[in-house]
C-alpha cells in the first residue's frame, strides 16, 4: 500500500549528471507537471475511485532516458492519461521520499517501472506492474487493458457510493423537512401557548379590576351611609345664619337646600354624597369667582361656609373626578 506523496521524479541538484541527462530529466519534470495530480494522489485516487499510475524513476538506469523521451514525454501518452482521467504519481529512487514511499512499497526488480494501482475493498491495490523498457504502444495497450478489466468493479463501487450519497442526501432532506415541520409545530404551539397565557392574564386582570371595582362600590356605599348620618338638620327658613344653596350636577339635575353658614365644607360634600347623582369622586366648585372647595379629611381646621365667603344664596357645581 502506497502513502500519498507527489514529487518530481528527478533531482535537479545532482552536479554529476551530463548535460544530455539534465535536459531529458528536466523535460520529464515538465511533462510530469502536466500529467500528475496534486499532493495526495493516492488518497485522491482512493477517495475519487480513480486509477493511479505510479512511475518509479532511476536516472542511473541505462533505459531511463529512452523511456522518458519516447513514453512519458510523448504527447500521445499524456493525452491517453488525461482522457482516461488517470492520476499520476512519480518518485525518484535516489531521493529519500521516493525510495521510502515507492520502492520499498512496490519493490521493483528493474527499471523503468510502472504500476497501476486501483481502489479495492477500501484500500489501494496494485493491479498491474510494468517493468523494463517497453514501447509506447505496449505501455498504452497494457494500461488500457488494465482499465477495461477493472473499470466494471469501480463502476459498481461508484454506483454504490453514489447510491449511498443519494440515500444520505435523501435522509438529510427528510430530516431537514422533519426538523422544519417540528420547528413549525413548536412555533405554533409556542404561539398558541403565548396566546393562551395572554388571554389568561387578561382575564385575571379583568377579574382583578372587577373585584377592585366591586370593592370600591361597596366602600362607596358604606361611605355614603356614613356621610348621610353626619348631615345635620336643615336650618329653618327664618334662621338668620341659614343660606340657600343650589348644587348642579354634570347631568344638569340639581339639589336645593339650606345650610348654616357655620357648617363646614365637609358638610356640603356629605350632603352631595347622599344623592344618587353624585359621582364616586368629585369636587365642588363655585361659579364666580371660580374656586374649588376642598378640605383635608380628619382635619380639625376645616373651613366653614362663612369662612369661604358663602353667606348668600349661591349656585355650586359638581365636577366629576371619577376615572373614565
Amino acid at each position: 500500500q502506497l502513502n500519498a506523496r507527489s514529487e518530481h521524479m528527478v533531482s535537479s541538484n545532482d552536479s554529476q549528471r551530463t548535460d544530455a541527462d539534465t535536459n531529458i530529466n528536466e523535460s520529464v519534470n515538465e511533462q510530469i507537471d502536466v500529467i500528475r495530480r496534486p499532493i495526495g494522489a493516492v488518497n485522491s485516487a482512493k477517495e475519487n475511485l480513480q486509477f493511479l499510475l505510479v512511475y518509479i524513476h532511476s536516472r542511473m538506469h541505462q533505459d531511463t532516458d529512452k523511456f522518458c523521451r519516447e513514453v512519458l514525454c510523448n504527447e500521445q501518452f499524456i493525452e491517453f492519461i488525461n482522457d482516461n482521467q488517470v492520476l499520476v504519481w512519480g518518485g525518484d529512487v535516489d531521493t529519500y521520499d521516493g525510495y521510502r514511499e515507492a520502492s520499498e512499497a512496490l519493490r521493483p526488480t528493474t527499471f523503468p517501472f510502472l504500476a497501476v494501482i486501483s481502489p479495492r475493498e477500501n484500500k489501494m491495490v496494485v493491479i498491474k506492474r510494468m517493468e523494463g523498457l517497453l514501447e509506447l504502444d505496449e505501455v498504452v495497450a497494457m494500461i488500457k487493458q488494465t482499465i477495461e478489466d477493472n473499470e466494471p468493479y469501480l463502476v459498481v463501487v461508484r454506483d454504490d457510493r453514489n447510491q449511498r450519497i443519494t440515500n444520505q442526501l435523501l435522509r438529510e432532506q427528510q430530516d431537514a423537512a422533519y426538523q422544519e415541520s417540528l420547528r413549525a409545530d413548536q412555533e405554533k404551539e409556542r404561539v398558541k401557548k403565548a396566546e393562551s397565557e395572554r388571554l389568561e392574564k387578561e382575564k385575571e386582570e379583568e377579574d382583578r379590576k372587577a373585584r377592585e371595582a366591586e370593592k370600591k362600590i361597596e366602600h362607596y356605599k358604606s361611605e355614603r351611609a356614613r356621610r348621610a348620618d353626619r348631615v345635620p338638620a336643615e336650618p329653618a327658613a327664618d334662621d338668620p345664619i341659614g343660606v340657600k344653596l343650589i348644587i348642579k350636577f354634570p347631568s344638569g339635575s340639581r339639589l336645593e337646600r339650606r345650610f348654616s353658614i357655620k357648617n363646614t365644607v365637609e358638610t356640603l360634600y356629605d350632603y352631595v354624597h347622599t344623592s344618587d347623582e353624585a359621582p364616586m369622586d368629585f369636587v365642588i366648585v363655585t361659579n364666580f369667582p371660580r374656586k374649588t372647595l376642598t378640605y383635608q379629611q380628619n382635619s380639625t381646621d376645616i373651613p366653614t361656609l362663612e369662612e369661604l365667603g358663602i353667606t348668600r344664596p349661591s349656585m355650586l357645581f359638581i365636577q366629576d373626578e371619577s376615572d373614565d
